[in-house]
């Protein structure tokens, strides 16, 4: 007995580093993301493993923590050595990290910790909804269109995107680089990609990699074809969404079933199935050997099979998603109902669960943030239950403004919030004519080259000559001009607190305006134009009717005016510079006042 206790005082005398050894391969499951369910943090490591879970993170944009179709989501896993376990964590040799299967990357490492990062992209596949989403597809099928070179770079991507879509406005994201090309081989293709950002028709991708294929140089009809096949297939494999009894050969018709071109795939050697059990995630996992005539290639593909339930759990998780499903993809606004949602859920019921209304809650949108509804239900089928709690974004309300004229939702915002303060101080409210707008764009383009605060061109000639000689004769004209300003509000705060700008946009003597916006991000430009005359002769809604349902209704409408001069003038609805009196609503113009009704046409209140 004195040997082994002089024995063990020994070994624990001797650094462990001695007797430690080198993880280098780590394996984690966590339950597989998907569209309309809630995110896990219970991610897992083997029981036999020398390391542990000890911190979980998601990123990416979440809707109450669920799981939106066509967004990215990353996970972050950090782990560490157990207490219990002597080994290290390599720091001289790679660490192999998967999960779920996927290669993960390892972004810090020391002996005892690690932190490692994987990301789904287009989560379910692009959403046919979202406004996001369709841009991207259409910039992929302008990709797909171009004829690209070698020679190809940046400045012909952005030339040819902005010939294919003029009213867009692109620009360069890239910061290190301006883009990044993948030279083809023989038989593989390659790629230019080049960051940008867009804006087309109100949506906006603040950071997109618009990509081209480089053709392979020597690229076989089999080739061509069985690559093209192998993206359908790839796809098909992504959104297949497994059970817990889903076998390997289903993942394989699924796969086969997406080939245009009879490109056939088979498991590798490599292929495993791992059940699952009553607690514990199984998998599906190997290499994808595709083949068409003498072309070939591969891919590694893995399935998380979700824990085996009864079947009662696999019917009443499916009435959830159905229910999710319609629900998402139900288009809302701040008219949407909670009668009208129930309703909806009620009816993607197919397996007999019973569903019990618990509560709903919206937050209306506005025209400068979005809404909210959140509506919860309880789901009970034979004593199995689950908690549906659906969120859903209402968009932010947007004002129609006329395509008769050329104004962009900027240059309207300005001029609405222009007449906004008229109206506080009883001058009269303001409506935009062409030849002050086509000045006004003239005069935004010359001040991002040559500002100058005494308002002259770049040519030394008064502002005012970049109106149309016909207009100017005979009227008080005036011009505001500002810099560095993002949002039309905060261009017309910095006006209103500078004397001289403030004089114009009040000055009781003006009535007609024009308006320009240039740049993007804090390199913003703003002009506005005023002029007197001789107003307005009569004015009529763009919708033909003076009765509207909502303040909504009414304020996504404007008025076209003929003026006594011969040209036509706009101007948006609003209620912050109208007259109410009861459901009646009176805009005051120069020569003309028009009055409309919302909500009950009877009503006095």
């Amino acid at each position: 007995m004195k040997r082994i206790i002089l024995f063990l005082a020994f070994v624990l005398i001797i650094p462990v580093a001695i007797f430690a050894a080198n993880v280098t391969k780590v394996v984690i499951t966590i339950k597989e993301p998907e569209v309309g369910k809630v995110r896990s943090f219970k991610a897992r490591v083997p029981e036999t493993a020398s390391s542990e879970v000890y911190e979980v993170h998601w990123s990416g944009d979440f809707d109450n923590g669920v799981f939106v179709q066509g967004r990215d989501y990353t996970l972050t896993v950090k782990l560490r050595i157990k207490s219990s376990s002597s080994n290290i964590f390599s720091t001289s040799s790679k660490i192999n990290v998967t999960i779920n299967g996927y290669k993960a990357k390892v972004t810090k490492t020391n002996e005892k910790y690690i932190t490692v990062k994987y990301t789904w992209k287009t989560l379910g596949g692009e959403n046919p909804n979202d406004p996001q989403s369709k841009l991207k597809i259409t910039l992929k099928e302008l990709a797909a269109a171009y004829s690209v070179t070698n020679a190809s770079d940046d400045k012909e991507l952005l030339k040819y995107l902005k010939r294919q879509l003029p009213d867009a406005e692109i620009w360069s994201t890239g910061v290190s680089y301006k883009y990044t090309r993948k030279m083809p081989t023989e038989t593989q293709d390659g790629n230019l990609s080049v960051p940008i950002g867009i804006t087309y028709q109100g949506v906006t991708l603040d950071s997109y990699n618009f990509t081209v294929v480089l053709p392979a140089l020597n690229k076989s009809p089999e080739t061509a074809k069985l690559s093209a096949d192998m993206e359908l297939m790839k796809a098909a494999l992504k959104n297949f969404i497994v059970t817990s009894k889903t076998t390997g050969d289903e993942v394989l018709a699924v796969v086969n079933a997406a080939s245009v071109n009879g490109t056939r795939a088979v498991w590798g050697e490599n292929y495993k199935y791992n059940a699952p059990s009553s607690n514990v995630q199984g998998s599906i996992d190997g290499n994808l050997i595709f083949e068409l005539g003498n072309a070939k290639d591969i891919f590694h593909a893995h399935k998380t099979l979700p824990i085996a339930g009864t079947a009662d759990d696999a019917a009443i998780d499916a009435d959830f998603s159905a229910l999710s499903k319609a629900l998402h993809n139900h288009v809302v606004s701040n008219r949407t109902t909670q009668e009208e949602l129930i309703e909806m859920a009620n009816g993607s019921i197919k397996n007999g669960s019973k569903l019990t209304f618990v509560g709903f809650a919206k937050t209306d949108a506005t025209y400068e943030k979005e809404g909210k509804i959140v509506i919860s239900f309880e789901m009970e089928l034979n004593g199995t239950t689950r908690s549906p709690r659906i969120s859903m974004k209402l968009p932010k309300l947007r004002y129609a403004f006329p395509a008769e004229i050329a104004v962009n939702k900027d240059e309207w915002e300005v001029l609405r919030l222009t007449n906004i303060e008229r109206y506080k101080e009883n001058s009269q409210l303001l409506a935009i004519v062409a030849p002050l707008m086509d000045a006004a764009d003239i005069r935004v383009e010359e001040i991002k080259t040559d500002f100058r605060k005494d308002h002259r061109r770049p040519d030394g000639s008064s502002c005012f000559t970049a109106i149309d000689s016909s207009f100017t004769k005979y009227r008080r004209l005036g011009e505001n001009a500002a810099h560095r300003q993002v949002t039309p509000s905060q261009v017309l705060n910095s006006w209103m607190h500078s004397p001289g700008h403030r004089a114009n946009i009040l000055n009781p003597h003006f009535c007609f305006f024009g308006t320009g916006a240039s740049g993007k991000y804090n390199d913003r430009y703003w002009i506005q134009m005023f002029s007197d005359g001789g107003g307005v002769v009569d004015a009529v809604t763009n919708t033909g009717t003076y009765h509207f349902d909502t303040l909504v209704d009414m304020e996504e409408a404007y008025l076209i005016c003929n003026t006594n001069e011969g040209f036509k003038a706009y101007v948006p609805l609003d209620a912050d510079y109208m007259v109410k009196d009861g459901n009646r609503y009176t805009i005051h113009l120069k020569g003309v006042s028009v009055v409309v009704t919302v909500g009950d046409p009877d009503s006095e209140n």
